[in-house]
């Protein structure tokens, strides 16, 4: 149990700090990508994908891969980069606003267009992480429903459940996961996954040099990653798909449509305690 833990932990906050925006000048954008960390983030995901090399395909919902669907390498290489480089890549796929194509925000998915209801979801959001004397960082700030945020905050749980031995506090942390994966990571991810793939696409072709060639495959773990969370929690399939609906602001258009040393300082500030 530990292992997978641990495991799962390393790939979620591996994922985070690959989905983060504006890395350069910030702690994960002056940090060294060693073989170490690669070395511990690959073999995360061979402990995933050997305890999932079981399940049956009919069990994946909408946008899910299994695991041995997904390679590892494509974040690995990603995080290689230095940041500024990572920037530019990500601003060519998302834009310098909100995609109108493949948004990295969780409200931008909600079947329901009223404000009121967004305003709820982001307050769901915010109060998960207040549970746990979380706030948005000052230095960092981003909007809680950013895929990199909700990620950060899984990452979290994991951790806080490997190095936890109170039956009480085990049971916090699990009923926690399992709400969040359920209610503000497994309905929309996997399509923002899937668009940002396909956005890619659209922009590279077939040109496998550029560096967004990695966030292609960086979306395709994503997909693989959290069909093991939803088995991990017991959590069933969503059963509708969850579409974006992004307004563009007035007068503007979107350009675009602990002791494992991987882990170590990967978190991507976007939370603080």
């Amino acid at each position: 149990m530990s292992v997978d833990l641990t495991a799962r932990r390393v790939i979620a906050a591996s994922l985070s700090l690959a989905l983060a925006e504006s890395l350069s000048g910030t702690e994960s954008g002056t940090m060294t990508w060693t073989d170490d960390r690669s070395r511990c983030v690959e073999d995360a995901w061979l402990v995933l994908c050997k305890q999932y090399a079981a399940s049956p395909p009919e069990e994946l919902g909408l946008g899910e891969l299994p695991p041995d669907a997904a390679q590892i390498h494509p974040l690995i290489n990603w995080l290689a980069l230095p940041a500024t480089d990572r920037d530019v890549a990500m601003q060519n796929v998302f834009g310098l606003v909100v995609s109108r194509q493949c948004p990295q925000y969780e409200t931008e998915y909600c079947h329901w267009k009223d404000p009121t209801y967004r305003a709820h979801q982001m307050a769901d959001i915010a109060g998960f992480y207040r549970a746990f004397g979380l706030e948005s960082s000052v230095d960092r700030p981003e909007r809680p429903d950013h895929i990199a945020t909700e990620l950060e905050f899984l990452a979290y749980l994991l951790e806080k459940r490997c190095v936890t031995s109170k039956p009480e506090q085990i049971a916090i942390c699990d009923e926690a996961r399992a709400r969040f994966v359920q209610d503000h990571l497994v309905w929309w991810a996997p399509t923002f996954a899937r668009l940002t793939e396909c956005r890619i696409v659209e922009l590279c072709g077939q040109d496998v040099s550029s560096d967004m060639v990695h966030l292609r495959g960086i979306g395709e773990l994503l997909r693989a990653y959290l069909t093991t969370e939803r088995w991990f929690n017991a959590l069933d399939a969503p059963i509708s798909g969850a579409m974006p609906s992004v307004s563009p602001p007035s007068g503007e258009e979107d350009s675009c449509c602990t002791s494992c040393p991987a882990s170590a300082g990967m978190p991507t500030a976007a939370l603080r305690s």
